[in-house]
C-alpha cells in the first residue's frame, strides 16, 4: 500500500477526475467541493461533511473501496477506506453532524430572577475596581476583571470578551474564539482550518456573526454540544455612543442554569456601565478637546506602558517629536481662530498616516508626540516620520486672514526622532534626544526629519 500526504480539496479533486465514478457520483463529489470552498464553515453541513459521509458508505457498498468494520459510523470523524485496484489507503479527517442551532433566551427583567447573595454582594462592592491606588483602570483591566469576576460566581470553564470595536477603533481582524482556530472567510477558505478543530460538538463564529451578535444586546444565545453535553453562551456588549461593543463569550460543560444564565446577563450589565464610565473618564482627562487626539497625560504614562513592553519583548520603539513650522506667524496673519484651524487639520493628517498601532498625542502648544509602536527600526521609523512630514507639506490649508479675505497657506512640519533603546532607554532620555533633534532641525532650515548619528 502507498500513502499519500492530500489535502481534503486535492482528494476531493483526484476523485472527481476518477473515470470509474458514476454521472450522479460525480455530482454529488462537484456539489461537496462547492459547500467547501463557498462561504464560511457555519455546520459540518454546509462543509460537505455529511454528504461525504453518504458518498463513501455507498461506494464501499458497490465495491469502489473497501473500509473496515466501523469505519463509516455516523459517530466516527475519521474515515478509512483503501482502493484495491490502485492500493491506495485515504484516512479522511472529518467534521462532526451539524451542531443544534443556538437557542435564543431573552434576558432576564428585573423582576424575573434574585441573583445569588454572594453575587449581590460582590456586585455592590465592585465600583471601588473603577480606582487602583492613585490611578484609573484602563478599560481593557476592567475587561479582565469582568472575565475574572465571571469565572469566580459561574459554572463556566472559560470566559472571554471578544472586542469588536474599542474607543471607536475597528479591531476585530478576524481572530478566532479561543480553542477554535477558524479563520478569517477574506483570508482562506475550510480547508485551511486544522484538522483537530473540526472536532464533535465544536461550534463556531466567524468574523461577521462575532460583528452582528455584538449589537444585539436585547438576547442572549446557547448553543448546546450535540454530543458532549457541554454548552456556550453568548452574549452581545457595547455602548455606541462612546464607540464599544464586543461579545461575551463563556463554555461550560454542563448545560446553563436559569441562576447562572441570571447572573451572567447582570454581572455582563453591571460591567458594561463601569467600562462605559471609565471611557466617559478617558474622554475627559486624556484628550485633547481642540485637536480630537491624546494629551500630554495620556501620552507620558502611555509611553511608560509601551517602554515595559518593548523591554519584555527586547524589541526597539521610536519617539517622534512634531513641531509646526512658523507657527506663530499663522497665529499674527489669521488669529488664534486661524491657528486653531491649523493645529487641528494637522493633528488629522498626522493622524490618517500613521499606522493603526501608533499613538499620537498633543504635546503642547503646536507640538505633537508620536509613539511608533515596537517592534520598529530606526530606518522603518524615519519613513514613516518622513510619511507624516509629506502628508503635512501636501495638504492644502485654506484660511481667512484678519481682513476676511481667505488664502491658501503652506503648512510644514519638523521633526526629530529617537530610538529605544539605542539613543536611550526611559521616557525622559529619549524624549531628550528627540528633542535635540528638532531644534537642531528647526535650526538648519526646517520642514525636515533629523535623528541621532
Amino acid at each position: 500500500m502507498r500513502h499519500l500526504s492530500l489535502s481534503f480539496l486535492d482528494f476531493l479533486e483526484r476523485l472527481r477526475s476518477d473515470p470509474e465514478l458514476f454521472p450522479e457520483e460525480r455530482r454529488q463529489v462537484e456539489a461537496i467541493l462547492r459547500a467547501r470552498t463557498e462561504g464560511p464553515p457555519d455546520s459540518p453541513e454546509e462543509r460537505g461533511v455529511d454528504p461525504l459521509r453518504k458518498l463513501v458508505r455507498a461506494l464501499v457498498a458497490r465495491g469502489y473501496w473497501d473500509a473496515p468494520e466501523g469505519a463509516l459510523s455516523e459517530a466516527a470523524d475519521t474515515i478509512l477506506v483503501r482502493d484495491p485496484i490502485r492500493r491506495v489507503r485515504f484516512r479522511l479527517r472529518l467534521g462532526p453532524k451539524a451542531p443544534k442551532a443556538p437557542e435564543r433566551l431573552p434576558t432576564p427583567s428585573v423582576d424575573e430572577r434574585v441573583l445569588p447573595a454572594r453575587v449581590t454582594r460582590a456586585i455592590l462592592a465592585s465600583p471601588s475596581e473603577l480606582v487602583s491606588y492613585d490611578r484609573i483602570l484602563s478599560p481593557r483591566e476592567i475587561v479582565s476583571n469582568l472575565e475574572r469576576f465571571l469565572a469566580e460566581v459561574v459554572p463556566a470553564r472559560t470566559v472571554r470578551f471578544h472586542p469588536v470595536e474599542f474607543g471607536g477603533d475597528v479591531v476585530s481582524s478576524g481572530e478566532p474564539i479561543e480553542g477554535e482556530p477558524l479563520p478569517n472567510p477574506e483570508e482562506g477558505d475550510a480547508s485551511s482550518v486544522p484538522t483537530d478543530a473540526r472536532r464533535s460538538g465544536r461550534i463556531y463564529l466567524d468574523v461577521q456573526q462575532l460583528e452582528d451578535l455584538s449589537r444585539k444586546r436585547d438576547h442572549l444565545y446557547r448553543w448546546t454540544s450535540s454530543e458532549h453535553g457541554g454548552s456556550r453562551l453568548v452574549l452581545g456588549m457595547g455602548d455606541d455612543s462612546l464607540g464599544w461593543r464586543g461579545v461575551l463569550v463563556l463554555e461550560s460543560d454542563a448545560d446553563w442554569d436559569a441562576d447562572g444564565i441570571s447572573t451572567t446577563v447582570w454581572v455582563a450589565r453591571h460591567y458594561a456601565e463601569l467600562l462605559s464610565t471609565v471611557m466617559r473618564l478617558e474622554g475627559l482627562i486624556f484628550y485633547d478637546f481642540l485637536t480630537g487626539v491624546y494629551n500630554r497625560s495620556f501620552y507620558e504614562d502611555h509611553m511608560e506602558r509601551e517602554l515595559q513592553l518593548a523591554r519584555r519583548r527586547n524589541e526597539s520603539l521610536a519617539l517622534l517629536l512634531v513641531d509646526i513650522d512658523d507657527f506663530k506667524a499663522f497665529n499674527t496673519r489669521h488669529g488664534y481662530e486661524g491657528g486653531d484651524r491649523v493645529l487641528a487639520t494637522v493633528a488629522c493628517v498626522l493622524k490618517s498616516a500613521l499606522r493603526g498601532t501608533d499613538t499620537l498625542a498633543r504635546y503642547g502648544g503646536e507640538e505633537f508626540v508620536v509613539i511608533l509602536a515596537p517592534p520598529v527600526s530606526q530606518e522603518e521609523a524615519s519613513r514613516i516620520a518622513d510619511r507624516l512630514r509629506q502628508a503635512v507639506e501636501q495638504e492644502e490649508f485654506r484660511l481667512d486672514d484678519l481682513s476676511g479675505a481667505t488664502e491658501t497657506a503652506q503648512v510644514t512640519v519638523s521633526i526629530g526622532g529617537a530610538l529605544y533603546p539605542v539613543h536611550g532607554e526611559t521616557r525622559e532620555a529619549l524624549s531628550t534626544a528627540a528633542n535635540l533633534e528638532l531644534l537642531r532641525a528647526k535650526t538648519d532650515g526646517k520642514n525636515q526629519v533629523l535623528f541621532p548619528g
